[in-house]
């Protein structure tokens, strides 16, 4: 799907999840439907570059999933926990980075996004001043997701979220991993 198709498809989505928080009142079996309609909405504001949008679409989203997690955490841990890390990536972005922490660690008890979102709590780490505790799971996870870190660094360059006052922490992170 073409970017310009994806920025088409979000008025439609706001439109049924607008419907659908209406609804899920009256009709608690519309709350699937509601809790998908914000999950393709907030990764169709991601895939436009629109991380704020995205970011607050979650932040409508999670304590949906979190309690069908609770009821039924089988079926939901899996969506539930990529959507954790997804809205740790987007705290990052709005630079809130001790909430990115948490919402990585979260992801981690919750179970299913394996330690990839270890990646996010490195980075969390490393921007809230806490280098010795970023540069350990940076070293802990280099070789497997050297690359990964990389591309993060790249994309919160792009997206403004490296703080001024730690990107000398994020050079010297960068050097560690090209060692």
């Amino acid at each position: 799907m073409s970017q310009n198709r994806r920025a088409e498809a979000i008025a439609p989505f706001c439109e049924a999840a607008k419907i659908y928080r209406q609804s899920v009142v009256e009709r608690p079996a519309d709350l699937p439907a509601y809790i998908g309609s914000l999950y393709m909405l907030s990764n169709l504001y991601i895939s436009v570059g629109d991380y704020r949008a995205s970011y607050e679409s979650y932040q409508e989203l999670l304590p949906l999933m979190k309690a069908e997690y609770e009821t039924s955490p089988e079926a939901w841990r899996k969506g539930y926990s990529g959507s954790l890390a997804n809205q740790s990536s987007l705290a990052i972005m709005q630079l809130h980075y001790a909430e990115a922490e948490q919402l990585a660690r979260e992801a981690l008890t919750v179970g299913h996004t394996r330690h990839v979102v270890n990646t996010n709590i490195a980075a969390a780490l490393l921007f809230q001043g806490r280098y010795e505790e970023a540069e350990h799971l940076y070293r802990q996870y280099k070789d497997e997701m050297k690359d990964t870190f990389l591309e993060d660094f790249r994309q919160f360059g792009e997206a403004g979220a490296i703080p001024e006052e730690r990107k000398g922490d994020v050079e010297r992170i960068k050097g560690m991993l090209n060692e």
